[in-house]
């Protein structure tokens, strides 16, 4: 039993030597293959050309690092009296960790639903296929015998396996319609990976053999490296400063992030993460003490004493108080109610309609399918009405979460435009073409490197990555309009006319876990929601739209939490997720207004004329997730935490059937709750969540969007009145 526990224990103790590049390897396995989110970063690497051969070129510095790092932490350890790991081990690691980084992305391609839909045991098998295969081309480059078997053998496996890729590509070129451009490219794209593997697996090993040194025990420069290894030294020095400058130019150039891609720099990421980490243990080794401590220790003193990096982005303003002149919820409703007055009065038995609209977060997938919905529906309604009425003149307030708050904001924004006259096109055309945009690599790339380093180097001259995504929103690709919108401050945007809803985007305080709203009204005091704007006043600056939707939109760990002041704020959805909560609070100062502000005949009719309907839009799957046990170790480890997870659905749901139960009062007799969602029962799509998303899916969420429309549109319209002809 012991030796078998001995048996067991020498290969964990190798992987644990090499513990950053087997902790980052296995969390890139389990973002690119297990998640949604990076199955979709894949799925555009094949849409691009830029993007592939740019991952090509990353992924072949990424395998470069990991081998040549994680090998010098072995010549420290194989020094070391103190070593009892087998010399085979450290041999043998560093390269079964590079070529597993090339062989993830066969398996990221092969996984994806539309290519091979390889799962389960599919998938399980083609990893230890590959490492099998890593076996035998170390027999068929080392051996001295029997040269002509071992490479026929591999020469079979290899054709074989590129003939299986081909194959998948055929089925996708000439199929009986023509396919998305990543199905016709990612078979294809492939082979390049694949070939790559095998040229790492012989450059690992005739490296050797070419030195001529191999069984020299001289050792050279500061690193204590064998002599054979200068020449590999070097390269890797060389490799690491290109790594370098490609990072940087991601980092500071909006442009050629885009050009990369999000998966192709997160290969890069990972792998300078893996080559700084590795080399802080090979350090650690030969001068035996432990680096990582001193990095924690200096990491704890800055952040108590230093700047701190993750404030805000707001803008110096000469105007006093900018925000505190915002009407109050009743005063606006009375406004909005004067009007519209002829047309409640004179509205038939159906009623004037009044529209909440609450918005579910969920990163770009709620933005796009909030702001092209409620586009579509104003577009179609404007066209169906003759202009004499559209739904944006019977939404009273939008309310949402996260990526909710963006879309509620870029319709917005839009509206408030297109009054001008400064918009011609559909307002959904205009939505759709700015969130096709990749928001997310720049802001990764600020994650990845000075986000990192300002803990320790706390003068790094640069934004985080929060005010990164809100640079990438303002400088949009392929929409300049909402981007130009967004990039003006928040007071030159809303609407003090009363001809648009009111605008509530949610947010969250850290520090207590109270909701906050960032909102182009003021609730009736008091109100238990911290109004932002005001804090914003208190700094004497002025906030921009781009600001104010990512505010809410901070999900930890993509975004930091941003303060104002000694407030830090996170994702609203963290407390409401749909925005139902803060129409709660819109409906009850209604209520105020209705109690005080009109006389009593008005009030009769308003009760009897308006109609209050929420409108839902939500873009989470359906299928209603199973409650199973609680593992006794995940109990005592880590209850908290999925509490704390929870806790924003848990209110979210509450807050929904509250509203619901609001509408059922005397003051709104009406009740209607109708909902507008992007799954289906039985949905097999899997929609990802992020600041960037493939056109396939998006291509996808506009069909549903048109068909969603083309559903709903006499429901929700019934009861409009009809167009005179």
């Amino acid at each position: 039993m012991l030796r078998i526990l001995m048996l067991i224990s020498r290969p964990l103790k190798g992987l644990s030597l090499y513990g950053a590049a087997v902790i980052l390897l296995a969390f890139s396995y389990a973002m690119f293959v297990g998640d949604s989110i990076g199955r979709d970063l894949v799925i555009l690497m094949g849409e691009f050309k830029s993007q592939f051969w740019y991952t090509l070129i990353t992924s072949g510095i990424w395998t470069y690092i990991i081998w040549y790092s994680c090998r010098l932490i072995s010549y420290a350890k194989e020094q070391n009296n103190n070593n009892n790991i087998p010399v085979e081990l450290l041999k043998h690691c560093p390269r079964l960790l590079s070529y597993n980084a090339i062989v993830m992305i066969q398996l990221c391609i092969l996984h994806l639903q539309t290519i091979a839909n390889l799962n389960g045991y599919g998938l399980i098998g083609l990893w230890v296929g590959m490492n099998l295969f890593y076996v035998l081309l170390h027999k068929t480059f080392t051996t001295d015998t029997r040269k002509l078997l071992w490479y026929t053998c591999s020469a079979v496996v290899t054709l074989a396996y590129i003939g299986y890729l081909l194959s998948v590509w055929n089925s996708k070129a000439h199929g009986t319609s023509e396919p998305p451009t990543h199905e016709y490219w990612l078979p294809l794209k492939a082979i390049p990976f694949f070939i790559l593997q095998i040229v790492s697996v012989w450059f690992f090993i005739r490296r050797k053999k070419g030195s001529g040194q191999m069984d020299s025990d001289e050792v050279i420069g500061t690193e204590k490296i064998p002599a054979f290894e200068k020449n590999y030294m070097t390269s890797f020095k060389v490799i690491s400063l290109l790594a370098m400058i490609v990072y940087l130019l991601v980092v500071f150039n909006l442009q050629f992030s885009r050009a990369v891609g999000t998966f192709g720099f997160a290969l890069l990421g990972f792998g300078v993460l893996i080559g700084f980490f590795n080399l802080m243990h090979f350090y650690s080794i030969r001068k035996n003490i432990n680096v990582y401590f001193f990095i924690l220790i200096l990491a704890i003193i800055i952040g108590k004493y230093g700047r701190n990096p993750y404030m805000v982005h707001l803008e110096d303003t000469k105007q006093e108080m900018v925000y505190s002149k915002r009407p109050t919820v009743p005063n606006y409703f009375k406004a909005w109610v004067e009007k519209r007055m002829d047309k409640i009065r004179n509205a038939n038995d159906s009623g004037y309609v009044v529209y909440f609209i609450l918005s579910d977060g969920g990163s770009s997938r709620a933005a796009y399918w909030v702001s092209t919905l409620l586009g579509k529906l104003e577009d179609t309604s404007a066209q169906v009405f003759k202009h004499e009425d559209s739904l944006s003149n019977h939404i009273f307030c939008l309310a949402g979460a996260s990526g909710g708050n963006v879309g509620n904001a870029v319709f917005y924004s839009l509206l408030t435009e297109k009054s001008k006259g400064l918009i011609k096109d559909s307002l959904y055309m205009y939505a759709d073409s700015f969130l096709r945009s990749d928001f997310l690599t720049y802001s990764f790339g600020r994650y990845l490197g000075p986000d990192l380093l300002r803990h320790i180097i706390p003068w790094i001259p640069m934004n985080d990555r929060a005010a990164a995504l809100e640079h990438a929103m303002e400088h949009a690709e392929y929409n300049k309009v909402v981007g130009n919108l967004f990039s003006r401050p928040m007071n030159e945007i809303f609407d003090t006319t009363t001809r648009f809803p009111m605008l509530f985007m949610n947010t969250t305080r850290v520090q207590d876990g109270r909701p906050g709203v960032v909102s182009s009204a003021q609730f009736e005091a008091p109100s238990m929601r911290i109004d932002v704007l005001n804090l914003v006043d208190s700094e004497k600056k002025v906030m921009h739209m781009s600001t104010g939707a990512v505010l809410g939109s901070r999900f930890p760990y993509l975004s930091p939490a941003g303060g104002i002041g000694n407030n830090f704020f996170v994702d609203g959805g963290y407390f409401d997720n749909s925005g139902s909560g803060t129409t709660l609070q819109v409906m009850i100062d209604i209520r105020k207004a209705m109690s005080t502000l009109f006389d009593t005949a008005t009030v009769a009719m308003l009760k009897k004329k308006l109609r209050f309907k929420v409108l839902h839009l939500k873009n989470s799957s359906l299928k209603q997730s199973s409650i199973t046990a609680i593992h006794p170790l995940v109990n005592d480890l880590a209850t908290p935490v999925l509490t704390i997870a929870q806790i924003g659905n848990g209110n979210t749901f509450i807050f929904d059937n509250m509203l619901k139960a609001e509408l059922r009062n005397q003051t709104f007799p009406a009740l209607n709750y109708d909902s507008l969602s992007l799954s289906k029962p039985n949905d097999s799509m899997d929609y990802a969540m992020d600041w960037v998303l493939s056109d396939y899916q998006l291509n996808i969420m506009l069909d549903v969007m048109h068909q969603e429309v083309k559903d709903q549109f006499n429901i929700i319209f019934k009861d409009f009145e009809k167009p005179v002809k």
